[in-house]
């Protein structure tokens, strides 16, 4: 009788342990089938890179309500080093850019920090007249 309650309870754990492995694996293909749908369009990737970047920003700084900001990206900070906004700028480095609200924002994603803030000013278009 002894015997038959050992091979019970060890046939319990391991049906737990399958239980609990088969759930990990689910959740990780989820994962994995989502990371896919993102790769393989473009759009998704951008809006979640957009989502992520207000998210982290947000965290430590007050953003314009109802507007979605414009990303770009600093590649090469020494073609930028004449622009003030620029100065302390390293690649890699992202600005948010609020058209309506006329903001701009310099984040660094590596240090989770802002390096500036600046109000956009948009040069007043000339006519040729």
């Amino acid at each position: 009788m002894n015997e038959i309650k050992q091979v019970s309870r060890k046939l319990k754990v391991l049906l737990t342990a399958l239980a609990i492995i088969s759930i990990g694996a689910l959740v990780a293909t989820g994962v994995l089938v989502q990371k896919v749908r993102a790769l393989q369009n473009p759009d998704i990737a951008a809006q979640n890179q957009v989502e992520q970047t207000v998210k982290d920003v947000g965290a430590v700084l007050v953003l314009p309500k109802n507007e979605t900001p414009t990303l770009a990206t600093v590649a090469d900070p020494s073609k930028l080093s004449n622009q003030p906004f620029f100065q302390f700028a390293e690649a890699g480095d992202i600005v948010l850019i609020y058209s309506t609200s006329k903001k701009a924002i310099l984040w660094r994603p590596s240090t989770k920090q802002v390096v500036e803030v600046s109000a956009l000013n948009a040069a007043p278009s000339t006519s040729g007249q």
